[in-house]
C-alpha cells in the first residue's frame, strides 16, 4: 500500500529542527545522530523535508496507528539524500582509474538522472583541479561539519614516470 494522499504531504519546520534533528530532544536526540551521519543539517532542513516527502511517495505502507496527534503511518523504503551542484562530497570508495581514494573531498558540477550519479571536481590544496571524474551516488555521501581536510599526493602519470626513472 502508498501513503495516501502521499502528494499532498507537509513536514513541518519544527518536527525536523525541534525533534528529528535535534541533540537536546530526549525522544528525537538519537534520531538526530542517525540522520547527522548522512548528512542532514538543521541548517538545510528543507533538503530533508523534501527526502521525507521523496520517501512518502515512493515507499510501502508497513504499519499504521492512531496516536494524539493522528494518524501515523510506517513506511519501508530508502531516504535518498537530496546533493545538488556546487555540495561537498566525500568519496566512499576509491576510483582507481582517476587515482582518487575514499575520503577524498570534491564539489559536485553536475548533477545526472536525478541524483543517480555527479560529475566531481577535485582540488589539490593548491586550488588547481586534481581530477574530474562521474561518481555514482553510491560511491559519495555529503561532507559534514564533522569531516576534517587529510592532505595526500594524487598519483599521476607524471609522477609515476618520475618515479620509475630513478
Amino acid at each position: 500500500m502508498k501513503l495516501p494522499n502521499a502528494d499532498q504531504a507537509v513536514v513541518d519546520r519544527r518536527k525536523i529542527v525541534d525533534y528529528l534533528l535535534s541533540r537536546r530532544h530526549p525522544d528525537g536526540r538519537n534520531k538526530a545522530a542517525f540522520f547527522f551521519a548522512f548528512g542532514f543539517r538543521t541548517a538545510r532542513w528543507e533538503r530533508f523535508a523534501e527526502a521525507l516527502r521523496t520517501h512518502g511517495r515512493n515507499g510501502t505502507v508497513t504499519g499504521r496507528a492512531e496516536s494524539a496527534y493522528g494518524v501515523r503511518y510506517s513506511v519501508d523504503g530508502v531516504v535518498e539524500i537530496v546533493l545538488k551542484e556546487h555540495d561537498r562530497v566525500v568519496l566512499t570508495a576509491d576510483i582507481s582509474d582517476s587515482h582518487l581514494k575514499a575520503g577524498d573531498v570534491g564539489t559536485i558540477v553536475h548533477v545526472y538522472r536525478r541524483g543517480a550519479a555527479f560529475e566531481v571536481e577535485f582540488h589539490a590544496l593548491d586550488g588547481n583541479t586534481a581530477a574530474v571524474a562521474t561518481v555514482p551516488s553510491s560511491r559519495v555521501r555529503p561532507a559534514t561539519g564533522a569531516d576534517i581536510t587529510h592532505a595526500r599526493e594524487i598519483e599521476t602519470a607524471d609522477a609515476s614516470a618520475e618515479v620509475h626513472q630513478t
